[in-house]
């Protein structure tokens, strides 16, 4: 969610006293904060059931920052994949516009690996747990990329999960839709831990680079550490160009460890696209065991909520749904031949012990705790909310289900998975001149926008601030977008935060620059 930092540098507070917003939601908490807005957790009036709308101001954005958001709804609504978040609906009331969208209850993975970090002893997650992530993703991914879209930013305060750990994939706020096979997207984006070695040299940006923040991502559930990591954002961008990490555990197994040494080869061309990962013999063998451990799951989930709503009071009708809430859509044919390799990830032990994971103790506290508004709503509300949950429970085993029947018609199938080229865009395509976007609207190179950065608040702080984000991305904290353009706008002051977006984007390119040379 995070855009550059608007001219105060500070974060905008949205103001949610909207009769828009309050007709149809009831907000519970904030649970993200960034540079335009708020994401928030929120009750339907309509038939009670979760959702995150995410406000954005958008006042303070130029052109371009509009053309992001309306990127971002335009991708969101055109995507229907159980390990994709799912866009619901999107309004706007003057300046603001509200996005909401599915909710997954069990945080983000970043948050998830932090809280893994603080168990003493030292207890990395299971591997097979991993592994199981590791495929949900890379089931996200080629549903994106069987359509031409590059995610550009993956990474895992991105990757959402349910309490069950089911992978809900979001934030395409700079996605890129290519046009064509033979287009690659020019345009850096994304976060310098998870940038592939040839997005560090300043070539096109395809579908391998996505493959390779997978890798990285796998590489950090499996130790608890990126790979890949330094005091300096050019000593980060060499280790990356050469490869440099710590090997994984020999505790962890051969397998695992061959396809995440596949997913970080430095040459994009010996990396394996989604297909051919989903098509290996260790996946494979994977999903042979998967389907009907799910399919059992899926039966006594069904069973163990059909029983509390016969005995809960009130209980609204099984399945029935509730008014204002659509029954849940089938996958188009294609998604049911794709999805299953999501779904056999692990041994037939192991799958419901990782499925039925209770989120944390905060977590817990957290969704407990008292909800904003509540006093002002009457028991006719509380009623409401109950029946969201039920119906969420229940949409949750349906699609389940779903996916258990597709784990069924893919355990039969053979030959490739097809829907996307192995390599689509150009690795040998001379990457499109740079540009970077002034405050005044004009886009020219980055040399001449330093040059003219500098004209106005002098060499001396623009090289401070240069030195400050390249200090900051390369910090082991993995600061947002947002919290290093709220630092660079300190730094320069109310005046002149409005050039902190170029600034950065300078570091960058500086930065690759060196090691290009």
């Amino acid at each position: 969610m995070a855009q550059p930092a608007p001219p105060s540098g500070a974060d905008v507070q949205v103001e949610w006293e909207s009769a828009v917003f309050n007709e149809r939601y009831r907000k519970v908490k904030v649970i993200g904060k960034g540079s335009f807005g708020e994401a928030v957790l929120v009750r339907s009036r309509a038939n009670g059931r979760r959702y995150v709308v995410k406000a954005i101001e958008t006042a303070a954005m130029s052109p371009k920052e509009k053309r992001d958001i309306a990127n971002e709804i335009r991708i969101m609504s055109t995507l229907n994949h159980p390990n994709i978040i799912k866009y619901q609906e999107h309004f706007e009331d003057g300046t603001r516009i509200f996005i909401a969208m599915e909710y997954a209850d069990g945080g983000d993975l970043h948050q998830r690996i932090r809280e893994q970090r603080k168990v003493e002893p030292f207890a990395p997650f299971d591997p097979k747990l991993c592994v199981f992530w590791m495929l949900q993703i890379a089931m996200a991914l080629k549903y994106l990329h069987d359509r031409h879209i590059l995610h550009r930013d993956l990474k895992t305060a991105n990757i959402f999960l349910t309490t069950r750990n089911v992978v809900k994939l979001g934030d395409f706020g700079i996605s890129t839709v290519l046009q064509n096979t033979v287009a690659c997207a020019k345009t850096v984006c994304g976060t310098p831990y998870y940038f592939s070695p040839e997005l560090c040299m300043n070539k096109p940006y395809n579908n391998k680079s996505d493959v390779w923040a997978l890798g990285i991502i796998l590489y950090e559930t499996l130790t608890l550490m990126r790979p890949f990591n330094a005091k300096s954002l050019k000593d980060l961008i060499k280790k990356i160009l050469i490869g440099q990490y710590e090997p994984l555990p020999t505790n962890i197994p051969e397998e695992v460890r061959s396809v995440c040494a596949s997913l970080l080869s430095l040459n994009p061309q010996m990396r394996p696209s989604v297909n051919t990962l989903l098509e290996s013999p260790f996946v494979q063998r994977s999903l042979a065991t998967f389907s009907k451990e799910l399919e059992e799951q899926s039966r006594r989930e069904r069973d163990e909520h059909e029983a509390k709503r016969a005995s809960a009071p009130n209980a609204p009708p099984p399945a029935a749904g509730v008014a204002g809430s659509p029954p849940l859509p089938p996958p188009p044919a294609v998604d049911a031949r794709l999805q299953m390799a999501q779904l056999k990830a692990m041994g037939r032990g192991d799958l419901r012990a990782m499925m039925m994971a209770k989120p944390s103790a905060s977590l817990q506290a957290e969704l407990s705790g008292p909800q904003q508004g509540a006093a002002n709503e009457s028991p006719q509300s509380d009623r409401v909310a109950v029946v969201g949950d039920t119906e969420d429970e229940r949409e949750s085993i349906e699609q389940k289900n779903v996916l258990a029947r597709q784990a069924g018609e893919i355990a039969t199938r053979q030959g490739r998975l097809g829907g996307h080229e192995d390599e689509f865009g150009d690795p040998n395509a001379p990457a499109g001149a740079t540009h970077i976007q002034l405050p005044d609207g004009t886009a020219v190179p980055p040399a001449d926008a330093r040059i003219a950065i500098e004209a106005v608040i002098t060499p001396a702080l623009t090289q401070q601030a240069i030195d400050l984000v390249c200090d900051l991305l390369a910090s082991p904290h993995q600061p947002s977008t947002a919290a290093i353009q709220r630092e660079i706008g300190q730094l320069l002051g109310v005046n002149r935060a409005m050039y902190a977006n170029a600034i950065g984007q300078i570091a960058l390119w500086e930065s690759k620059q060196h090691h290009a040379a």
